[in-house]
């Protein structure tokens, strides 16, 4: 995902909606939640 993110950004620049730091950061912010929902892409 992290890959996916910096790739994203090397071609569009800021108009992506996540950075690199925000992947890993709304994990830690729900892990309490992470058995009531599904992560997908």
């Amino acid at each position: 995902m992290q890959d996916l993110t910096a790739e994203c950004w090397r071609l569009e620049g800021r108009f992506v909606i996540a950075t690199i730091g925000d992947l890993p950061w709304w994990m830690h912010q729900h892990r309490d939640k992470l058995d009531e929902v599904r992560v997908r892409l």
